[in-house]
C-alpha cells in the first residue's frame, strides 16, 4: 500500500478544483509507480492499482 499526502498549502486549491487536482495527482503518482516498477534495479515488474471506495451508511428504511 502506498499513501500520498497533499500539502496543506494546496488544500484550498484542491477543494475548489477537486476533479482537476486529484486527476493530475493520481495520474502523476501512477506514472511514478509504474516507472519505479519497470526499473529492473527496483522491481522489474508490472504493477496493478486500485482505489478504495468511500462507503457511507445507507439511509434507514422505515
Amino acid at each position: 500500500m502506498v499513501t500520498f499526502t497533499l500539502p496543506y498549502q494546496l488544500r484550498s486549491l484542491a477543494y475548489r478544483h477537486q476533479k482537476d487536482v486529484y486527476s493530475l495527482m493520481f495520474g502523476c503518482a501512477a506514472d511514478v509507480l509504474r516507472s519505479f516498477a519497470h526499473n529492473a534495479k527496483s522491481l522489474g515488474a508490472e504493477i496493478g492499482s486500485g482505489s478504495p471506495a468511500l462507503i457511507r451508511d445507507p439511509p434507514s428504511i422505515p
